[in-house]
């Protein structure tokens, strides 16, 4: 949990350099705070996957997944990635207990020529409504630290649901939007990060 403000901690961060932040040793937060509850997690698998890259390392998604599991009275978990091949793409592969959401790539022309199109957002809200609209869970968890999409998905559940649906943030120290910090945006009620614990 992020307890104190630091410009290391929250800030989007799109370029290739390598990223200087500080890590939390643990993600146990996270885990206590889902604790015998029913829990959804989005997961934008490429904001986390290059995020954590410019950390130097790479996210153990098998064992994030199998924590979730084993702390949550029952637990969904969504990833979403787009590519040319559901079986190569940036963070992947996202093994069992992940479902995997692919969006094809593709090359569109335009007035000023052909542009490569590959993004799963658009994917990952149409998803939301669908997993949002059939059952509520007791919290959302939504694991990207791109500012833009994360208020998009918050206000949507918040829209489906009020208040009675806590929403909380799960993201990569230095890479982290200041539009998702919980003690300036009440649109969410906590923030976690991705520990060493979780790091290969």
């Amino acid at each position: 949990m992020i307890t104190a403000p630091n410009p290391r901690r929250f800030r989007e961060n799109r370029s290739t350099q390598r990223i200087d932040a500080d890590i939390a040793p643990r993600s146990g937060d996270l885990f206590r705070f889902c604790r015998d509850k029913t829990v959804a997690v989005l997961q934008d698998g490429e904001n986390i996957s290059i995020s954590t890259e410019k950390l130097g390392y790479q996210v153990d998604q098998h064992r994030l997944g199998v924590q979730m599991k084993e702390h949550c009275k029952s637990c969904d978990l969504h990833v979403f990635a787009s590519g040319d091949d559901p079986r190569h793409v940036v963070g992947g592969p996202y093994p069992a207990p992940w479902q995997m959401h692919f969006n094809q790539a593709e090359t569109v022309q335009k007035h000023d020529g052909p542009v490569r199109r590959s993004n799963a957002d658009n994917l990952m809200l149409f998803t939301a409504g669908t997993v949002l609209a059939s059952r509520k869970p007791d919290i959302l968890i939504l694991a990207t630290g791109d500012g833009d999409l994360a208020v998009d998905l918050a206000r949507f559940a918040k829209k489906l649901w009020g208040d009675s649906l806590p929403v909380a943030t799960l993201s990569v120290a230095g890479a982290t939007s200041w539009r998702l910090d919980a003690r300036r945006n009440d649109l969410f009620v906590r923030n976690f990060e991705i520990g060493y614990d979780l790091f290969v």
